[in-house]
């Protein structure tokens, strides 16, 4: 089975199909993902919106857990990782990636950054 990666940044909630102030990219992102999946039912769908709910930002305490061995973590480092590895782990599931990301002043936005 397919596992396909739905990702929306965009800061804006709504899609601008259904709301006067919606999101294009993530219109255009789920026009995708509805299509794909008329032609593919079985692909299995993970869905992560970072552009209302980012990623913490990296920080001291998560580098010194990262680059601490995993055999010698201890229990504050594996929750200072948890949500990095979750991250990671629908990434390496993902046989397709459909990516929102809209662009701000040139460049994607802070969320999405906070999630690569």
């Amino acid at each position: 089975m397919t596992t396909l990666l739905h990702i929306d940044a965009s800061a804006r909630d709504g899609r601008s199909d259904k709301t006067s102030h919606g999101s294009h990219t993530r219109r255009l992102s789920a026009r995708f993902v509805q299509q794909w999946l008329s032609l593919h039912p079985e692909t299995k769908v993970l869905y992560r919106d970072v552009g209302q709910k980012a990623p913490p930002p990296v920080t001291g305490k998560w580098i010194h857990a990262a680059f601490t061995p995993e055999h010698a973590r201890e229990d504050w480092m594996k929750e200072e990782l948890r949500m990095s590895d979750v991250l990671i782990d629908e990434v390496l599931c993902a046989d397709l990636i459909v990516a929102g990301i809209p662009m701000y002043n040139f460049g994607p936005p802070a969320q999405f950054k906070a999630y690569i």
